[in-house]
């Protein structure tokens, strides 16, 4: 398993000790900020957003029309994007709760595809609907 982590903050420091200290380097790919991070959001199987704020949770929708696993922190505007347990997973900001979210569409396949098959259902995140402007709009 890879994971990719896309931004840049005051914790990178611990999160590349973490890193080396667990001889997890072949594991892990700090990336730092990307002005454009789609091209690695496509090639994840699970989208997980740890953020304890966001805005309007923009990377949550962007993770929608791409139609990816999503687990999130219980951020104040995550309930208006994600369902849980029907769209996505939402979590407390707790490490190990984060990380049996995970391990659920990990070890349930069955479950990750009902995810994926509401997330795919025509609604406001496909392409007949209201956000198709701002996919437009990001891939233009």
């Amino acid at each position: 398993m890879i994971w990719y982590v896309v931004g840049d903050g005051p914790e990178r420091a611990d999160i590349e000790k973490m890193i080396l200290d667990y001889k997890l380097e072949n594991n892990f790919i700090l990336l730092g900020f990307k002005e454009n991070p789609y091209s690695y959001i496509k090639q994840c199987d699970i989208y997980v957003q740890t953020s304890y704020f966001e805005g309007l949770g923009l990377t949550l929708i962007e993770a929608k029309i791409l139609k990816k696993a999503i687990v999130t922190t219980n951020f104040d505007t995550a309930h208006s994007i994600i369902e849980h347990e029907k769209d996505g997973l939402i979590s407390t900001a707790n490490p190990i709760e984060i990380s049996e979210c995970i391990k659920k569409y990990i070890d349930n396949d069955s479950f990750k595809n009902e995810i994926l098959k509401n997330i795919s259902k025509k609604g406001q995140f496909d392409k007949n609907g209201s956000l198709k402007k701002i996919n437009d709009l990001l891939n233009s």
